[in-house]
């Protein structure tokens, strides 16, 4: 089955980290929002009707203050209560009392009076010899946000001042109660349908159906129960316009609980029933019909229908477009080189749309893509994604944990342990203290830990598990609690432990646990020969296929598989299961290791070449992988590709002196026979679409172009033989840059200029093959043209793009300016849902001296 996810949750995580709650896809469902919830205290930690607190200590601002409390109450007027140590707390309380009757102004203490009496007060305390320290009105806040359209709801709670108390257990809970409000909803609301439908008023049902749309949010997966009500109510029996908003409606609940039938029953009803429907809304339900399809293994159908909707792409609404090229990059094979463009597209017409956030989810599945070609590149676009992620948010911070930890996890593979650990640290940080996420922190904090390890970092390492230890017994983590039991049945096999292991797991419902567990008793248990080991194994692989384990949780079951093989001499059979483990987890480098240890004892050193020549050219020149590939060519007779090998890797810098004499031998051995070869790449299709990626890399070669062959152009001689801007430079500017941008895309491309929009005429607006649509904005800066002029251009670009519904600019800079040429014009993080980039054109008169170039 294929899945569409909306974050990246890489599939090799799944031993430490729980199953993504997201739900596949965004259609027909509801529109995600966030609420931030006021300041929730527990009784010890203050009332939120307080209008003065004050922490009080000793003259030395040390040790545990008394807290003095003056609220306000409507019936009794002010009240003063004082908390904290009871003999201490009879001193600050008279104190207070008497600064109050001191400064009283009127028989009935007034709330207005509150700032006259926290002044008195203070000054009374302090010359008592106390220090005084104002407090905000609550101890704690408690920020919850709930995605409503995959049920994800999260929450973080903050403390307010340097006394309050942390209760992370607080508000665990406090997080459980909101997750269960939203979730009851689902209970009412099918208690009335029922009602409804017992009564057989189907207009009823429908009405009720509407009206809890609009008061309460459909949070979480639908339960069978609503499911089975939406389904009884009859379309039939509502009148034209009820009919065509219940079938939009039940459609996106249906979908949401995974009733695949109800939502191909009512999209198709919709496109048959409303022919007249709007384009857009019609693209909507044909791309919900290839959702459908595809969850239901009709791949073909699915990808027919979705190519069927692009066959114009510039008729598809940005938004759109972007969710059905993400989800035909998900239908199509890995290898096929349209998924990674398709993945591509799909950013850049969320991008275009303004919605940031999917943009970078694309760029997630561009990724996962890569990964299994081009692991290099498939990290550079997860940088990609980082730029895209913000911190605005709970649920921002959360897209950018989770590919800060994907990113850690590629990183280990391709031995990258320094840069790895950062990234595992940075996800770590970003879920820490959050309510929700407490498996994903553990989680990150392994991964941290294994890099540290990885690098040496003993301390560093201890301290991260230790953390991990804590927070899952904290929150009785079920998936690290039998990681421990299977590390110990692994260190010291016992039967009974290991049986009632297996049972607790069976128990416990998670497949992907139970198959681990029936992995570590197939390899420990010293009982089992050969053969019963290999029958436990692929039992537990049977096993785990029937049940639907996770993408990746078939990978330790292959390994021990192939390692059995190996052990009993059935070399080739141990590499066609490493072969098929590789498929799966491209990068596992003990699977990897393994097979090129059993294809050279099988004595496939040709095969053992070709593998290894596929690693280096995914992953790069690695040193020992290197040295392999040149002995297996070696060892197969072709010597010329051996020696290339050995003198590539005598190129490589931290060569062991012990690595690097092993090296010199084999070539050696390598140079009395021979050597060299070399690749080429392939056409590019003219009638391809053009991605946001090429478009800025014309923009790139252009200012490189303009900078060393026409910068010239823009300048004059006046009578001192200064130089000065020839007549209008920017409308020049701006024809070279049509010219060179129908140059580089041909019929790929359409150049609309100076278009009438709102107050304002637009330098160049651009409609690319495959639907992307641009702004350019184009601006002189320096001698003469002011910064703040050239600034300017910034708001001109987002007015622009808020009258012709396009969120994607550049503001090109002809910059001439001697001291701060290139210097940003404006901040990019400020600009919401709009993206605009600034490209700077080197139009310097004069050759920038020593100085300016960083000499």
């Amino acid at each position: 089955m294929v899945e569409l996810p909306d974050t990246e949750i890489d599939p090799a995580l799944a031993r430490s980290q729980k199953p993504s709650r997201r739900a596949p896809t965004r259609h027909y469902s509801a529109k995600e929002q966030r609420e931030d919830w006021p300041p929730v205290k527990s009784s010890e930690a203050g009332k939120q009707n307080a209008c003065i607190r004050l922490a009080v200590l000793d003259s030395a601002g040390k040790g545990k203050p008394v807290i003095l409390e003056l609220r306000h109450d409507d019936s009794a007027g002010l009240k003063l209560e004082v908390t904290g140590d009871e003999a201490l707390g009879q001193i600050v309380g008279e104190a207070a009392r008497q600064a109050i009757e001191d400064s009283a102004q009127a028989e009935v203490l007034a709330k207005e009076q509150a700032a006259t009496y926290q002044d008195a007060i203070r000054q009374k305390l302090i010359a008592a010899g106390f220090a005084v320290k104002e407090l905000p009105s609550a101890d704690v806040s408690f920020a919850f946000e709930f995605d409503l359209r995959t049920g994800l709801g999260i929450g973080k709670h903050q403390p307010l001042h340097e006394f309050a108390n942390s209760n992370p257990e607080l508000s665990r809970r406090i997080g459980q109660s909101l997750r269960s409000a939203f979730n009851r909803g689902f209970d009412a609301l099918v208690q009335n349908l029922q009602t409804r439908l017992d009564q057989e008023d189907h207009p009823g049902a429908a009405e009720a159906l509407r009206t809890a749309k609009d008061e309460l949010p459909f949070a979480g997966r639908p339960t069978l129960a609503l499911l089975g009500a939406l389904r009884a109510i009859d379309p039939g029996r509502l009148d034209r316009g009820d009919a065509y908003d219940f079938h939009r409606l039940r459609a996106a609940l249906a979908y949401g609980g995974g009733d695949l039938a109800t939502v191909r029953q009512d999209a198709e009803a919709l496109l048959r029933g409303w022919p007249d429907m709007p384009l857009e809304e019609r693209n909507t339900l044909r791309n919900t019909l290839g959702v459908a399809a595809i969850k239901e293994g009709r791949v073909e159908t699915a990808i027919r229908i979705w190519r069927d909707v692009l066959k114009d792409p510039a008729s598809v609404m940005a938004g759109e477009r972007g969710w059905v090229w993400r989800n035909l990059s998900m239908a199509l094979d890995r290898e096929d080189p349209e998924a990674a463009r398709a993945a591509q597209l799909s950013a850049d017409a969320f991008l275009e749309n303004g919605n940031r956030a999917e943009a970078a989810r694309s760029l997630g599945q561009l990724a996962r893509i890569l990964e299994h070609s081009d692991p290099r590149e498939a990290i550079r676009q997860l940088d990609n994604v980082l730029s895209f992620a913000r911190d605005t948010g709970l649920l921002e911070r959360e897209l950018k944990a989770t590919v800060h930890h994907a990113k850690a996890n590629r990183l280990i593979r391709v031995g990258a342990l320094e840069r790895a650990l950062g990234d595992a640290l940075a996800a770590a940080a970003l879920r820490r203290g959050v309510v929700g996420l407490e498996s994903e922190l553990i989680s990150s904090l392994h991964l941290a830990a294994n890099a540290a390890e990885g690098l040496g970092k003993n301390e560093q390492t201890t301290d991260l598990r230790q953390e991990a230890m804590r927070l899952a017994e904290d929150v009785g983590d079920a998936r690290f609690a039998f990681a421990r039991r299977i590390r110990e049945v692994m260190k010291r096999y016992d039967a009974v432990e290991a049986q009632r292991l297996l049972a607790d797991a069976k128990d416990h419902g998670d497949a992907e646990i139970v198959a681990l567990v029936a992995t570590a008793i197939a390899v420990t248990d010293p009982d089992l020969g050969g053969s019963a080991r290999l029958e436990r194994l692929e039992g537990a692989l049977l096993d785990l296929d029937r049940a639907g384990g996770p993408e990746g949780a078939q990978a330790p079951i292959f390994l021990a598989i192939a390692s059995q093989l190996r052990d009993q001499g059935e070399f080739k059979r141990a590499g066609a299961q490493l072969r098929r483990l590789l498929e799966i987890t491209p990068h596992e480098n003990q699977a990897r290791d393994m097979l090129v240890d059993v294809l050279w004892k099988a004595g496939d050193w040709a095969g053992a070449a070709s593998f290894l020549k596929a690693q280096l050219a995914a992953r790069g020149e690695m040193p020992g992988m290197l040295v392999a590939c040149g002995r297996s060519l070696l060892e197969s007779g072709d010597v010329n590709g051996a020696l290339d090998a050995f003198t590539r890797a005598l190129k490589l810098p931290d060569l062991s002196q012990g690595l690097r004499e092993q090296i010199r031998t084999l070539r050696e051995q390598a140079l009395d026979r021979g050597g060299s070869p070399g690749p080429s790449q392939p056409p590019v299709d003219p009638s391809d679409p053009v991605t946001r990626a090429e478009l800025e890399g014309a923009l790139r070669d252009f200012a490189g172009f303009v900078a060393a062959d026409k910068r010239m152009e823009f300048w004059s001689r006046g009578k001192r033989k200064e130089h000065q801007w020839v007549s209008r430079p920017e409308r020049f500017a701006q024809n070279l840059l049509h010219v060179a941008l129908k140059l580089r895309f041909g019929l790929r491309i359409a150049v609309y200029e100076e278009i009438g929009t709102g107050a304002g005429r637009l330098d160049l607006l651009l409609q690319l093959e495959g639907g992307l649509s641009a702004i350019i904005e184009v601006k002189m800066c320096g001698a003469g043209y002011s910064t703040s002029y050239a600034a300017s251009g910034e708001p001109q670009i987002r007015h622009y793009m808020e009258n012709r519904g396009v969120h994607l600019g550049y503001l090109v800079v002809f910059d001439a300016r001697a001291d701060l040429f290139g210097t940003p014009l404006f901040d990019t993080a400020t600009l919401g849902g709009n993206t605009v980039i600034e490209v700077p054109v080197d139009v310097r008169p004069r050759p920038p001296t020593r100085r300016q170039r960083g000499v």
